[in-house]
């Protein structure tokens, strides 16, 4: 792949958690994830990271252990989202039947980001609010480790990706 022209490849790892893996059926292990992300790393190809927060069973304990694998990946890239259960997938009719959507919603401007609004989701352990806060949480440990700053400043190649990394900043307050 990277004589291919290959340099960078996002995996969904989710969650660091092997429990919380298991009950939304992700259909693999951290250890394989942990596996193939330094096969990439050793061939050359920049990893990046997806991790969801607020699945179903998500507490506080889940979400240290996906920062902990999340520094351990130490991506190129990473993003934290809040679960998203859009209408007709099998993790919307699950935290439907469970009491964990907060109100009817239309997910077409959802924003799992959470810029403009609180989660429109509980978990059985975290409300709307503390999802928002655990979200904040990761970022701010993550993206604000010397490593990661220091990565970061030597990547950038031009203006474009210096004003990019400033306007991505506002999702870290």
């Amino acid at each position: 792949m990277k004589q291919a022209g290959c340099w960078n490849i996002m995996f969904g790892i989710e969650s660091g958690s092997e429990n919380m893996l298991e009950d939304v059926h992700k259909g693999t292990t951290l250890a394989k994830a942990l596996n193939i992300v330094e096969c990439c790393k050793k061939n050359g190809i920049k990893v990046s990271a997806s991790f969801v927060i607020g699945l179903p069973g998500e507490n506080w304990q889940t979400v240290k252990e996906t920062l902990r694998i999340a520094k351990q990946v130490s991506p190129y890239r990473a993003q934290f989202v809040v679960a998203t259960p859009y209408p007709g997938t099998k993790l919307y009719d699950e935290m439907k039947a469970q009491g964990l959507l907060l109100k009817d919603y239309d997910f077409s401007g959802f924003d799992a980001y959470c810029v403009a609004n609180l989660p429109v989701i509980k978990t059985r352990y975290l409300g709307s609010e503390e999802l928002l806060k655990a979200q904040k949480y990761i970022h701010q440990r993550f993206y604000f480790r010397p490593v990661f700053l220091f990565q970061t400043l030597l990547s950038i190649k031009s203006w474009s990706q210096l004003i990019n990394l400033i306007r991505s900043v506002r999702y870290l307050k």
